[in-house]
């Protein structure tokens, strides 16, 4: 009787010991890595985040006897690299934190070969900061009058993101040495963009004044650009003014006389077009001498004709230099023998 008791005994211990065998092996290659909740997977550039990892078993509850480290990895600039994670009763932290504003998908790998599955992922996302600065685009150093010149104003937060909340109202001004350009711009998503121009040759100063932004953020320093006088466009004589009667007080010219005609040229917006050094030719239909081409010096020349016949004559330009200006100015000169 105590024989088949013992053997009963036997019997029973190695099917327990065949059970938790079971069950160990069981344990050890169901169980899985998993991150535990978060309250909420956005955040804000430079915050940081800190993950719990677990090793949970085939119902959920937390292997406590798990110490090995597991491997964690997250694209973007969250992590520096693969980052080995220890576990301590089945669970272990790991602080990610990253300063630009971009996705990045968190995983996990088994470098100590534990036989769990990794395969759990977890997306985050960081957001702009507040905006800590405001920045101006670069523009050119020159133009010529007339040029549309493009400002496109960016908010940026502390760590160099486009700080896409921003919204404020932005005051451009452009301060030139003769005239000034103001405008109001509103920023939209972090930037706001608009043109400026000038017509008058000058120098000129852009500065921006935060009008709106509760946070104050700093502006860069003023960009200044000159413009200068663009190409002729037209080509003028200053008038001279005779009288077209003859009488003894009259102001006329008399045959042998000289006439000094000075000739402009000017660009579309009237201004001395100085940068003009090509020629001009002048003609007339009559006897006059001293007709022909002449060249400007800083968009100005002129030309001395003189006629020994008393004729009435007909000045006029002609483009022989291909300047492209118009030059449909004409003058009306009436030569008289003598006084009365």
């Amino acid at each position: 009787m105590a024989s088949k008791m013992n053997v009963r005994s036997c019997a029973l211990l190695a099917l327990l010991v065949t059970l938790a065998c079971v069950f160990g092996v069981t344990h050890a290659t169901t169980g899985r890595y998993a991150f535990k909740s978060l309250s909420t997977t956005q955040y804000t550039a430079g915050e940081n985040v800190v993950l719990t990892i677990q090793v949970l078993d085939s119902s959920g509850r937390v292997i406590s006897s798990e110490g090995r480290s597991v491997t964690v990895h997250a694209t973007g600039s969250a992590l520096d690299g693969p980052t080995v994670v220890s576990i301590q009763k089945g669970v272990g932290f790991i602080i990610l934190r990253d300063f630009i504003a971009e996705s990045s998908v968190v995983s996990l790998s088994d470098t100590s070969s534990t036989g769990y599955d990794a395969s759990a992922t977890l997306q985050l996302s960081w957001r702009p900061d507040v905006a800590s600065s405001l920045t101006v685009s670069h523009i050119t150093a020159s133009a010529v009058v007339g040029s549309n010149i493009a400002v496109t104003v960016r908010a940026y937060d502390l760590y160099g993101n486009l700080a896409v909340s921003e919204n404020a109202n932005i005051f451009l001004s452009a301060v030139g040495t003769v005239s000034t350009v103001s405008m109001p711009i509103t920023m939209t998503n972090g930037m706001a963009s608009t043109t400026f121009t000038f017509t008058v040759p000058q120098q000129v100063t852009l500065t921006l004044v935060n009008t709106t932004s509760s946070h104050d953020p700093s502006l860069d320093l003023p960009q200044s650009i000159t413009f200068f006088t663009g190409p002729s466009a037209v080509i003028r004589m200053d008038k001279l003014v005779y009288d077209s009667v003859k009488t003894q007080t009259s102001n006329n010219l008399i045959v042998g006389d000289s006439v000094t005609i000075t000739i402009r040229a000017f660009d579309v917006f009237g201004n001395p077009a100085i940068y003009e050094n090509r020629q001009i030719t002048l003609r007339t239909n009559g006897s006059a001498t001293g007709t022909g081409a002449v060249a400007f010096t800083q968009g100005i020349t002129s030309i001395t004709i003189r006629d020994a016949v008393a004729e009435t004559l007909l000045i006029s330009l002609v483009d022989t230099a291909g300047i492209g200006a118009d030059v449909s100015d004409t003058q009306v000169f009436t030569y008289y023998t003598d006084l009365i």
